[in-house]
């Protein structure tokens, strides 16, 4: 009985990875890279319209901003501050909401984010 009950456990342990797992390849649908070529001047990373989600990585040394926003100009107040590695995610809360607007980003020149969407 213990050796069942220690097999259950590592079970119950080993099923969240793998389902982390799962869903790390499926964000990795159409990755594309998005450098800033002006410093503080915002670009667009993706377009307006529907997707099923969305994740912006940023691979900055330095500080980078994010915002949905589907009118210009941008404004670093209300944006998103990330650092090395940080994600946005476009997914609402746990209700299935996804943000449609447009993603604009910033920060340093030569600065790269990584866009995927489903």
């Amino acid at each position: 009985m213990k050796k069942l009950i220690g097999s259950g456990l590592l079970a119950l342990f080993l099923l969240p990875d793998c389902a982390h797992a799962q869903q790390q390849v499926a964000n990795k649908v159409n990755p594309a890279k998005v450098t800033v070529a002006v410093t503080n001047t915002f670009i667009q990373a993706l377009a307006s319209g529907s997707r099923n989600g969305c994740t912006v990585q940023y691979n900055g040394t330095t500080t980078g901003f994010l915002i949905f926003q589907n009118t210009t100009p941008a404004d670093t107040t209300t944006a998103f501050k990330l650092t090395g590695g940080q994600t946005v995610n476009c997914a609402v809360g746990g209700g299935g909401a996804i943000l449609t607007d447009q993603i604009l980003v910033t920060g340093t020149a030569g600065d790269v984010f990584v866009v995927t969407v489903q």
